[in-house]
């Protein structure tokens, strides 16, 4: 009878582990994309629930229309947190915000 071999480790455990393990300093860059990632697609949410394009929303905050896709798309560095709390004031919203527990497993990007 042969033995059952063990399956092959996970993709992104495997990366995680190969990329982040033991290096606080990567870990930490990759918390702050995440932050930063969601914070642009809440802007986006935001906008797109009040019907504004992204030139409307753009003209509103007196910006130009690309500086809002790169927002909405994490693509530049910025106060991620401000511009939400701008986008929100424009759509008569406010921003609150909470802490959560930590996932333990790691997540798909």
């Amino acid at each position: 009878m042969k033995p059952t071999p063990k399956p092959a480790p996970d993709a992104l455990e495997l990366l995680h582990q190969t990329l982040y393990a033991g290096h606080p300093d990567r870990l930490a860059g990759l918390e702050q994309a995440r932050l930063e990632d969601e914070l642009g697609r809440r802007v986006r949410s935001l906008r797109e629930a009040a019907g504004l394009t992204q030139a409307q929303l753009a003209r509103r905050l007196g910006v130009v229309p690309r500086f809002v896709a790169d927002l909405e798309e994490a693509a530049i560095e910025t106060n991620y947190l401000l511009w939400l709390q701008r986008v929100a004031a424009v759509v008569s919203k406010r921003v609150q915000i909470r802490c959560v527990p930590l996932r333990r497993q790691l997540q798909t990007a």
